[in-house]
C-alpha cells in the first residue's frame, strides 16, 4: 500500500513538473513582443514630438501676409508749375466764369502792372487751373483773369480748353467747382452763391481781342509819338536851315553894298 502510495505520488509531480515549465516558457515567449513594442512607441513619440516642433516653428514664423507691400491709390499730383497766362487762340475754345471771393479790395487790384494784381491774379488762376483739370483732365487747358472789381473781390475770367466742342456745358462748370472747393482740392474762400458761368458769345468776338490788344495799342501810341517827335525835330531843323540861309543872304547883300 505505501509503495502504491509513493508510487502515485511520484506520478502526480511527474505530470505536474511540465506544467512548471509551461508557465516558465510563458515569459520567455512574450518577452520579445514587448520588447518589440518597445521601438513603434519611441518611434510614435519622435514622430510626435517632430510635429510638434514642426508646428511651433510655423506658428512663430513670420506669415508672408505681412511681407507684401501695400499699394494705395492717391491723386495725381499737382501741377508746380504756373501755366500759361496767355489769352485762348482762335482754334481754342473758351467759356466766361465770374465769382467772389472774401478779400478787401484794394486799388491796386484794377493795376495790371501792380504786384498786387500779378499775385492774385498768379492765386487764382493757380486754383482754377487746379480744380478744373482735376475735373476735365484731357480737356481744359489753363484759366485766364480778365478782371478784378470790387465786392469783395469779384473775379472775371475765362477757362480754355482746346477746342470749342468740348467745352462744358455752364451747369458742369458751375458744379465743378462747388464741388471742388468742398472737397479742398480748390482753395479759394470763394463766395459759393456768386459763381455763374456763361457761354461764348460768338457774335462778339472782340472779348478775345480785348485780352491782347493793351499790348497793341501800347505799341501803337508809342509809335505815334515817335513819328510826332521825329516830326517836331524835323520841323526845328528846317526853321534853322531857313534861318541860316536868310543870315547867308544878309551877310552877302552887306558885303555887295559896301
Amino acid at each position: 500500500m505505501l509503495s502504491t502510495g509513493i508510487s502515485n505520488s511520484a506520478t502526480k509531480m511527474s505530470t505536474r513538473t511540465p506544467q512548471h515549465t509551461d508557465i516558465s516558457a510563458k515569459p520567455s515567449s512574450t518577452s520579445p513582443t514587448k520588447t518589440d513594442k518597445t521601438p513603434a512607441i519611441t518611434t510614435t513619440k519622435a514622430h510626435a514630438t517632430s510635429a510638434i516642433l514642426k508646428t511651433t516653428a510655423k506658428s512663430t514664423s513670420t506669415p508672408k501676409t505681412t511681407e507684401k507691400k501695400t499699394t494705395t491709390t492717391t491723386a495725381k499730383p499737382l501741377p508746380t508749375t504756373l501755366a500759361s497766362l496767355d489769352p485762348p487762340t482762335e482754334k481754342e475754345g473758351f467759356l466766361y466764369l465770374k465769382f467772389r471771393i472774401v478779400r478787401i479790395f484794394i486799388q491796386d487790384y484794377k493795376d495790371k502792372t501792380s504786384s498786387a494784381y500779378k499775385a492774385l491774379e498768379r492765386n487764382v488762376t493757380t486754383e482754377l487751373n487746379r480744380g478744373y483739370k482735376y475735373v476735365f483732365q484731357n480737356t481744359f487747358l489753363r484759366a485766364v483773369i480778365i478782371i478784378f472789381w470790387p465786392g469783395s473781390v469779384g473775379v472775371t475770367s475765362l477757362l480754355i480748353f482746346q477746342n470749342q466742342s468740348v467745352v462744358p456745358n455752364i451747369t458742369d462748370i458751375e458744379d465743378s467747382l462747388k464741388q471742388t472747393i468742398n472737397q479742398s482740392i480748390v482753395n479759394l474762400n470763394v463766395i459759393t452763391s456768386s459763381i455763374s458761368a456763361d457761354p461764348r458769345n460768338d457774335t462778339t468776338s472782340t472779348t478775345t481781342q480785348s485780352l491782347t490788344t493793351a499790348t497793341t495799342t501800347m505799341a501803337s501810341s508809342q509809335f505815334a509819338t515817335a513819328i510826332t517827335s521825329a516830326s517836331s525835330v524835323a520841323r526845328s531843323r528846317n526853321i534853322e536851315v531857313v534861318t541860316f540861309l536868310l543870315l547867308c543872304n544878309l551877310t552877302k547883300f552887306l558885303l555887295i553894298e559896301l
